[in-house]
């Protein structure tokens, strides 16, 4: 007379294709939180380029040098703290303030590629 319930061998199956059915989720939900936060990002970029043109308009002279945000809010062009929310770094491309994603995780890299499609963006994807 056999047990009634289930093998250990049919138990192990089912938790393996459970295993595999989340990783593919978790992977999944990822992106979207990566391509949030990068267009964010490029949004406060061209905020921010436009509070440089501002800027120059006024001063007579182009913004330089590492520390934009500072000069921008102590010029009264911006009235909150950009910060990336990528944990890149807003850098100064010509006279385009850009997004610096080239030191972050490639999730990243893999979001702007999706993102843009090759468009020319404010975003810098480094070397």
């Amino acid at each position: 007379m056999k047990k009634p319930g289930f093998t250990l061998i049919e138990l192990i199956i089912v938790m393996a294709v459970i295993g595999i059915l989340t990783s593919i989720m978790v992977a999944n939900f990822r992106y979207p939180l990566h391509k949030t936060r990068l267009q964010a990002d490029v949004q406060s970029a061209r905020a921010l380029t436009s509070a440089a043109i501002l800027y120059e308009m006024d001063e007579g002279e182009k913004l330089s040098g590492a520390d934009i945000l500072s000069d921008l809010k102590a010029g009264g062009y911006i009235d909150s703290d950009y910060g990336p929310q990528t944990g890149g770094d807003f850098v100064l491309d010509g006279d385009i303030i850009k997004v610096d994603i080239s030191g972050l995780p490639q999730e990243y890299q893999d979001a702007y590629d999706k993102l843009t499609a090759g468009e020319q963006s404010y975003v810098k994807k480094g070397l």
